[in-house]
């Protein structure tokens, strides 16, 4: 099962959240750290959650085009 954390970007509708997830990379020549950014739809159904909050989220079946992630645990409100 693939986990991550992510951040709540913004609340889209009753189900979905957007988050944004950060990972830290190394150039292969220059050795420098950089974060990369992906930005993902989560299925989401109770109010709990604000814009902000640090959450665990994983892996599902696809719900629509974009949205196949679901939240597993909240770490941060």
């Amino acid at each position: 099962m693939k986990i991550k954390q992510a951040t709540v970007l913004k609340i889209s509708s009753k189900n979905t959240l957007s988050v944004s997830t950060q990972i830290l990379k190394s150039h292969p020549k220059l050795k420098e750290k950089y974060i990369k950014h992906k930005k993902l739809l989560i299925n989401y159904t109770n109010t709990l959650l604000t814009v902000g909050a640090k959450v665990l989220i994983y892996y599902d079946k696809k719900l629509s085009k974009r949205k196949s992630w679901q939240v597993l645990k909240i770490l941060n409100i």
